[in-house]
């Protein structure tokens, strides 16, 4: 009876193995099939948090993709290519939310700094200390948003608000001197100055952000093929 018993015990253990790592895989099929169709949703969307749900989509995908993580982890061990497939999908998965997220914290952060400001040009119509402190007041917001920025996530956004801050104190001085010697052209030039290169940096954003879209989009498209891959 010991001899049975030790049997049927090392019988017993000789399962756990197999039979945990088809419970792994089973989860990992199902999170793999409920993050399919979250992938797909983001990549018909336009990728800004304006669009509707993408923040929750983006939320259900990383939910999914951490998961995936665990359980690639799980099935290195027996079943290397579903758990190289797993960590590739997470990885994609996590990769794309990332580039989202972090373009739309990127312009919304801008957008208000490259809001044209409505600087008053008739001389007559303003007093000196009142345009000194308007225009510094505009100044010092758009310096601490540029200077709080993270760098290397919109590098050429970045580059061209770093330049138009550099030529604010001789806007300023323009825009001032103006005022006070009454020469409603010299205003003029000043602000349309200020206002174009506004107007380029925020072209510059539009393009930033659909190339760091685009960026998402490659890697939501990747982990979709390496889910089909996984699926079979």
């Amino acid at each position: 009876m010991a001899v049975l018993g030790l049997a049927g015990l090392g019988y017993w253990l000789s399962q756990q193995p197999g039979q945990a790592t088809e419970a792994a895989n089973s989860q990992l099929v199902a999170t793999v099939e409920t993050l399919k169709p979250n992938i797909e949703s983001l990549l018909a969307s336009d990728m800004s948090t304006t669009s509707g749900d993408l923040s929750g989509s983006i939320r259900l995908v990383n939910a999914d993709a951490r998961s995936l993580f665990s359980l690639s982890g799980t099935l290195l061990n027996s079943l290397d290519s579903e758990g190289s497939l797993a960590g590739d999908i997470a990885s994609q998965a996590l990769e794309g939310t990332r580039l989202v997220n972090d373009a739309n914290a990127y312009r919304s952060a801008v957008i208000p700094i490259l809001a044209v400001p409505t600087f008053e040009t008739d001389p007559a119509l303003i007093a000196i200390d009142d345009a000194a402190l308007s225009f510094g007041s505009w100044q010092a917001r758009f310096i601490a948003v540029t200077t709080a920025l993270p760098p290397g996530t919109m590098t050429a956004l970045g580059d061209e608000l770093e330049s138009i801050a550099a030529e604010l104190d001789g806007l300023h001085t323009k825009y001032l001197d103006a005022v006070r010697n009454g020469d409603r052209g010299g205003t003029a030039v000043a602000i349309h100055t200020l206002d174009t290169r506004l107007e380029q940096a925020e072209m510059i954003l539009e393009t930033e952000f659909e190339t760091m879209a685009e960026r998402a989009r490659l890697q939501f498209t990747g982990a979709l093929e390496a889910i089909d891959l996984l699926l079979g």
